[in-house]
């Protein structure tokens, strides 16, 4: 399964909207989706971006947007650059997981304590920042399938779901992004 993250997303008049972030770090660059960037309503950068997922499927971006997050429970802020696209994924994770696997994590400061239900990803978080969000608190990982990544968000559940938990949990497929610049 892959991580997910809950935070605040500042718009251009200085609220904070609450998103769903899939932390990618097999994708080169950030992204938010064009629904998300019109209704936070932030000044587009032009850009000129080719990229590229998985399937080798080229997408043109839409532009880019400065976006700051904010963590819903400290004060941790984090600034980076989102490529616009129409679409990151569909809902993470794909269905509802096992209780046992939530009734394991419960007690963690969970980065997205509704990590083992479906919903929609807004931001995509990538190998841009991923380094910046990890934690260098102990225990960085608690181990087991899924695992725990600590991070400055709060714990990311992420990992191989074990079959014994529950034979009907459906594996999404990584969205690897790469891109090109066009001058």
């Amino acid at each position: 399964m892959l991580g997910t993250i809950q935070c605040y997303v500042k718009d251009n008049w200085g609220e904070y909207v609450r998103v769903r972030c899939l932390l990618d770090p097999g994708s080169e660059i950030s992204i938010i989706t064009t629904a998300l960037s019109q209704r936070l309503s932030l000044p587009k950068i032009p850009t000129n971006y080719n990229v590229q997922g998985i399937r080798q499927g080229f997408s043109k971006s839409l532009g880019s947007v400065q976006i700051e997050l904010k963590s819903i429970k400290s004060t941790m802020h984090q600034q980076l650059e989102a490529v616009i696209l129409p679409h990151i994924c569909n809902q993470l994770p794909k269905t509802h997981l096992p209780s046992e696997i939530y009734r394991r994590f419960q007690d963690l400061d969970l980065a997205d304590d509704k990590f083992h239900k479906p919903g929609n990803i807004q931001v995509l978080l990538g190998a841009d920042v991923y380094t910046e969000i990890l934690s260098t608190e102990e225990p960085l990982i608690i181990k087991g399938k899924p695992a725990a990544l600590r991070t400055k968000f709060g714990y990311v559940i992420i990992g191989r779901v074990d079959q014994s938990d529950h034979h009907q949990v459906k594996y999404q497929q990584s969205r690897l992004f790469t891109y090109k610049q066009y001058h």
